[in-house]
């Protein structure tokens, strides 16, 4: 089924390089009729953890055009070019000359269209209409937006996120990697993305958002690879990812350098306080 307009994709959430690349190549590959995917790969992403990289030329961007990051973010992914410029990288502080509000508008334009069919979708299968009462907030104010707009926006939408495709593409051809904070925000409280107040507008919810989730749109827009990889500790002793993005159909690269990063600094025995591995274990029935 269409999703997003393609930017949404499978994977997971790993503890080592080596179970990441081993999943994915238990997943990879086109289904049959798939409008969307990556070039054929050489061999299994799992050989490539451990092969060294060479020197890769690496783009380091710090920040996002016109929104705050916190400093620990930027303190975490100035930490990771340091790391890789120690192990012999090229890194040069650079990002691609896009306009990335209006490909962050047109982003939540086409996930709230896909949004509002599927709500219609489960109406259909339960032969029912979902009603407005039943959805949350968030939901419903996407499908709201999107019941307002054209096919005429929509396709507007779909082609802004492809020339974006295309000029982050060439900007890529000059680099191997990009290096980015994963998130803008070093941690999010509880019930944030909760919206309750059904008068919000869509670009208060995408402000929220993207106050967070502010790097990696990119790579769900372009469709090139990337891997959040979590090197920096926080004083407190919380872990902070930076994201490590590469050229399209580039996931050997990656590989190759977080198998890398992973071995310079490991994390997999890493556990900050607050855990649920540090909780007293409790037996059903237990006060």
């Amino acid at each position: 089924m269409e999703v997003f307009g393609g930017m949404l994709s499978d994977n997971a959430v790993s503890r080592s390089v080596r179970d990441n690349a081993a999943f994915l190549d238990a997943i990879s590959g086109p289904e049959v009729g798939s409008p969307y995917w990556a070039p054929p790969r050489a061999g299994p992403f799992l050989a490539e953890v451990g092969k060294d990289p060479g020197r890769l030329r690496i783009a380091l961007m710090r920040n996002y055009p016109g929104r705050p990051v916190d400093p620990e973010c930027v303190a975490a992914v100035e930490d990771a070019a340091a790391l890789c410029a120690s192990l012999g990288h090229e890194v040069i502080e650079d990002q691609p000359a896009i306009d990335f509000e209006t490909m962050s508008r047109a982003h939540y334009l086409i996930a709230g269209a896909t949004t509002s069919v599927m709500v219609d979708m489960i109406g259909g299968m339960r032969g029912q209409p979902v009603t407005d009462e039943e959805l949350e907030v968030l939901t419903h104010i996407f499908v709201d937006q999107a019941r307002r707009e054209t096919a005429v926006d929509y396709a507007r939408a779909v082609m802004t996120i492809r020339e974006v495709g295309r000029q982050f593409s060439e900007f890529m051809q000059g680099y191997d990697v990009i290096l980015s904070p994963t998130v803008a925000l070093r941690s999010v409280e509880i019930g944030q993305f909760y919206f309750t107040d059904p008068k919000v507008t869509i670009e208060e919810i995408r402000n929220r958002l993207m106050a967070f989730a502010t790097f990696t749109p990119l790579q769900n827009a372009t469709g090139h690879p990337a891997a959040s990889v979590p090197l920096y500790w926080t004083a407190d002793d919380q872990p902070i990812g930076v994201q490590i993005g590469g050229r399209f159909g580039g996931e050997d690269v990656l590989f190759r350098l977080a198998g890398q990063l992973e071995a310079a600094r490991p994390w997999c025995h890493r556990r900050p306080a607050l855990h649920a591995s540090r909780l007293p274990s409790q037996r059903a029935g237990e006060k």
